[in-house]
């Protein structure tokens, strides 16, 4: 068999003529076996255990010093900008 460059589109064209009608059935099959693959990996990793150094850690709840929350009290009894600013933040917090 001479492979000659100029020649190879046409000899890979007669080469594939017999199943090209299977081009469709293939690109299908291959696109179910990348799916098919890509569920068996999700699959696998969300089953797996927990690493042995990774540890629950149970979080204290943050404290809060006290002279901070006195000064902050004094601070919006002093001040009406302030006084506004915390009254708009406890009825619309996400605003």
């Amino acid at each position: 068999m001479n492979l000659d460059f100029k020649n190879l589109p046409q000899t890979i064209n007669t080469k594939l003529q017999p199943i090209r009608p299977f081009f469709g059935l293939l690109f299908g099959l291959i696109i179910v076996a990348m799916c098919g693959y890509l569920l068996f990996q999700v699959n696998q990793a969300s089953s797996a255990p927990a690493a042995s150094d990774t540890a629950v850690t149970v979080r204290k709840s943050p404290r809060i010093d006290e002279s901070l929350v006195k000064r902050l009290e004094s601070l919006e009894d002093n001040s009406v900008s302030v006084k506004s600013l915390f009254n708009d933040a406890r009825t619309n917090p996400f605003d």
